[in-house]
Formats: structure tokens, sequence, C-alpha cells
């Protein structure tokens, strides 16, 4: 993704690969321990009788901005994307 990215805003090449490696697989960790997280406090709460449709969503907007701010993370790290910011 950022490869085609960084090819689509002519930032040059995406050299950082093992960043962008080690940051998918928190992503992946993340979202799914999110999922499991809200399953595990939705239930008891469905099963209350009670309301519990904003605990996914909270959990979901949750995952949402800490995979983008992973992932903006993850481009922050190449030199080359750091240099064409500061260029302008």
């Amino acid at each position: 993704m950022l490869q085609a990215l960084f090819a689509q805003t002519g930032a040059g090449v995406y050299t950082r690969n093992d960043v962008a490696e080690t940051v998918g697989w928190v992503v992946i960790a993340v979202n799914v321990v999110g999922l499991v997280l809200a399953i595990a406090l939705s239930v008891p709460r469905l099963r209350d009788h009670r309301m519990a449709f904003f605990v996914p969503i909270t959990i979901g907007v949750a995952c949402l901005l800490l995979t983008v701010g992973l992932t903006l993370g993850a481009a922050l790290a190449d030199p080359s994307f750091t240099a064409k910011l500061t260029r302008g």
C-alpha cells in the first residue's frame, strides 16, 4: 500500500519495508484484539438486555485511529517521504 501511495504522490520509492512489515503485523494484532474485546464487552451487555451498540463502535473507532497513526508512522519513517514533506 505504501509503495503504491509513494508512486502516486511522486515521493519516490518506499525503502523501509522492514518497518512496513512490522507495522502491518501490529495493525493486524490491534484489530484482532479490538474485535475480541468488542465481543467480550458486548455479549454480557446483550445478555443483561442492555444497549451494547456503542461498545463495538467505540472500539472500532479506536482501532481505526491506531491503524491510521501506525500507517502514518511507517510512512514518516521513510526518508524520501519526509524530504518531500519538508520540500513542499
